[in-house]
């Protein structure tokens, strides 16, 4: 089951959990179950259209999925999917 990494700005949304556990096949499939699982995370995570936030980076490892195939990257049992969430400030 690939594994979903919660980063701690987003813990809140998730009964304080810090990780995921999916049944997806896709990037997609991971994150469609994980923001079913966790509604407020929706709205954080994915846009209208069911894209990641351009502010919400994705990661397999140390590859961006944007880099990849985006939401279609394949995930299995062993995928480790880490949020990172962009930070501003000065």
């Amino acid at each position: 089951m690939p594994r979903i990494l919660i980063p701690s700005p987003y813990r809140r949304f998730t009964d304080n959990e810090s990780e995921y556990r999916s049944e997806g096949q896709t990037v997609g499939e991971a994150m469609r179950e994980f923001v079913q699982m966790y509604p407020a995370m929706g709205q954080k995570l994915l846009t209208e259209e069911g894209q990641m936030r351009s502010y919400v980076h994705v990661f397999i490892g140390d590859r961006d999925i944007r880099f990849l195939r985006g939401m279609n990257t394949p995930v299995d049992a062993e995928t480790l999917i880490r949020l990172v969430p962009a930070i501003a400030g000065g």
